[in-house]
């Protein structure tokens, strides 16, 4: 397969687990932000709030069960409406997780990427949303739950922020929104249809077509 031996996983990464797709979609119905319903922002809260469960506990099942457990009973008083098969949810991730086990995916990767550099190999990061998304500096609350600027280099990769040699940021000639808030500059009718399917301005999740503005 051409993923073994190139495809790694930090064992830091949390996992985005059934109960937090529930909660993103209870809250989207109580405050409208124009979310994926994918997760993130409940995984972010779950992070902050200590009780998720990353990567790395899966390495070792029996330690993982037992912080999956606390994290349903941390978030079910805090959210009685929401219905989640564990068993179901477990049989599917049983399998994932011996496939990562078994191939040495999850590893520690802030070693890995310095080691590379002191060896002086090329290391790339890509980013993605610009600042306005930031959780920071965005037009809060019509934000992403993580910070998009190149500061979360430092902080996501573990990297010093003295090695970080070049900057690139991709600009549109054009401004888009993704989800709901502010768009001061939104184009007219016809002229934002247009500038939006020759830029393919439709969200890669969801499929909504975005705004788009100067």
């Amino acid at each position: 397969m051409p993923w073994k031996d190139r495809f790694i996983i930090s064992d830091r990464a949390h996992l985005t687990l059934n109960g937090g797709l529930e909660i993103d979609s209870v809250s989207e119905k109580k405050n409208f932000l124009g979310t994926t319903k994918r997760g993130i922002g409940p995984t972010y809260a779950d992070k902050c709030m200590r009780w998720n469960c990353r990567m790395g506990d899966l390495l070792n099942w029996s330690t993982f069960l037992k912080k999956y457990n606390h994290y349903y009973d941390s978030i079910e008083p805090l959210y009685p409406d929401i219905r989640v098969n564990k068993q179901e949810e477990l049989d599917q991730l049983k399998p994932l997780r011996d496939i990562l086990v078994e191939n040495n995916i999850i590893q520690d990767t802030i070693s890995l990427v310095n080691e590379s550099l002191a060896k002086g190999q090329r290391v790339l990061a890509e980013g993605a949303n610009a600042v306005m998304l930031d959780m920071d500096y965005g037009n809060y609350p019509f934000v992403t739950s993580s910070n998009t600027s190149v500061g979360g280099v430092i902080t996501g990769l573990g990297v010093s922020h003295d090695k970080i040699e070049t900057c690139l940021g991709v600009v549109k000639a054009y401004t888009s929104r993704v989800g709901e808030g502010p768009l001061p500059s939104r184009l007219p009718g016809e002229l934002e249809e247009k500038l939006r399917e020759i830029g393919d301005e439709y969200g890669v999740t969801t499929g909504k077509a975005r705004r788009c503005g100067w």
